[in-house]
């Protein structure tokens, strides 16, 4: 496997951490494309960038508010993978309610092309999802998150779902 990547890292005044990357990939087995032919290597290209977007520094004793954004992307051969694209960005809220309990609200994207050449009866798999987080006391955290996926697996016979679980935490 080879690979080569990029990453840059910019500190803003205000302790508004952003970072980015690109690269490219390359894997040099023998792939067998969806056509039954043989192909020596496959590879990809990628990308991201994240960091906090606002910080209220006055909140900082407290545990701080900010509001954080993230992005990735990525593609390689649809003659060679099933998932051949993806795109997925997102925001998360922190310090949303009371300051002793480091509440957060995130909502994230994922798209993900899937490739006709290896059968999908849809061109795409979505996914939303709302997350959030409140730390209750010192040892008890609870963490709801809701889903919801369009085109599961990329299947035109598979009904879009809905998804729900509670994470709860505790130190004891």
């Amino acid at each position: 496997v080879n690979g080569c990547g990029l990453t840059f890292e910019v500190v803003q005044t205000g302790g508004a951490d952003h970072r980015c990357g690109i690269g490219v990939w390359r894997h040099s087995g023998r792939w067998e494309r969806f056509d039954a032919t043989v192909q020596q290597a496959l590879g990809g290209t990628y990308g991201f960038a994240e960091g906090v977007w606002w910080l209220d520094e006055a909140s900082e004793s407290y545990g701080g508010r900010a509001i954080e954004l993230f992005a990735q992307v990525g593609s390689s051969n649809p003659s060679l993978t099933e998932i051949p694209g993806h795109f997925g960005p997102g925001l998360l809220l922190v310090g949303l309610f009371a300051p002793a309990q480091r509440g957060e609200l995130g909502v994230g994207v994922t798209w993900v092309g899937v490739s006709r050449e290896a059968g999908f009866s849809e061109p795409y798999e979505l996914v939303v999802e709302v997350y959030s987080g409140v730390q209750l006391a010192r040892w008890l955290r609870v963490e709801p998150d809701l889903l919801h996926i369009v085109n599961p697996g990329g299947d035109a016979a598979v009904r879009d779902a809905t998804v729900g679980t509670l994470r709860v935490s505790m130190i004891l």
